[in-house]
C-alpha cells in the first residue's frame, strides 16, 4: 500500500502480555504499539509502568480506534492500566475491531489476522515463533520476539484499515475468497 490515505484520527493499536492467561483480565501488560492513521506515525511502549502509562495517554488522544480482536482481548488488558474515567473514554470511543465485525457477520465462525491479511493484501504476513517452546508449560513469551510480533500485528491491522478505506471492504478466505463490508468505516467517511 503505497498510497497515502488521511483517515480521521484513528489509533490502530495492539497489546502484548507477559504471559498467556486464561482471561485477559488476569493478563499483565508487556507492550503497546500504536499507529495513528492521520499521520502514519508508529509508537511502541514497553518496559516500566511510566512508559506504558505514556502509551495509554497517547492512545486516549485518538478520536477512533481500530484493532484485531481488541474488544475481546486488548481492551480488557489495558483497562487495568487506566483510571476509571480513562476506561470510560476508551470504551465510548468508536471502535473498529476486524475480528468482532467478522464474527458479527459470520456467527459461529472464526478468522485469523493472517487469513484476513493474506486474503486482502497478498502474502504480507510473517510468522513469528513468539512462544518459547521449551517453556510452553510456563506460557513464557520470548522478550526478544515480543516487540517484532507486537509491531507486526499493529502494522498489518493498519494496512487492513487502509485497504478498507481504499476498497470499501477487506477480504477473507473461508473456504473461498469473500468480502467483508464494514458499515461506517469505508471510503465515504
Amino acid at each position: 500500500m503505497t498510497e497515502n490515505y488521511r483517515i480521521m484520527n484513528t489509533a490502530v493499536w495492539d497489546v502484548e502480555t507477559k504471559r498467556i492467561t486464561e482471561s485477559p483480565y488476569d493478563a499483565e501488560l508487556s507492550s503497546i504499539s500504536i499507529i495513528f492513521s492521520d499521520t502514519g506515525k508508529f509508537h511502541f511502549f514497553t518496559g516500566d509502568d511510566n512508559e506504558l502509562r505514556e502509551g495509554v495517554e497517547l492512545l486516549l488522544k485518538a478520536k477512533r480506534q481500530c484493532t484485531f480482536n481488541g474488544k475481546r482481548f486488548d481492551v480488557p488488558v489495558i483497562l487495568k492500566y487506566m483510571t476509571r474515567g480513562e476506561g470510560k473514554k476508551l470504551r465510548a470511543m468508536p471502535h473498529l475491531d476486524f475480528y468482532h465485525e467478522f464474527v458479527r457477520q459470520n456467527p459461529g465462525r472464526r478468522i485469523s489476522l493472517k487469513n484476513m491479511t493474506y486474503s486482502t493484501l497478498g502474502n504480507w504476513n510473517m510468522k513469528f515463533d513468539l512462544y518459547d517452546q521449551s517453556a510452553v508449560s510456563l506460557y513464557y513469551v520470548r522478550p526478544e520476539k515480543l516487540e517484532a510480533y507486537n509491531n507486526w500485528d499493529t502494522r498489518v491491522t493498519y494496512w487492513l484499515l487502509l485497504a478498507l478505506y481504499k476498497l470499501g471492504y477487506v477480504k477473507y478466505t473461508l473456504p473461498t475468497l469473500q468480502k467483508l463490508y464494514i458499515p461506517n468505516w469505508g471510503p465515504q467517511n
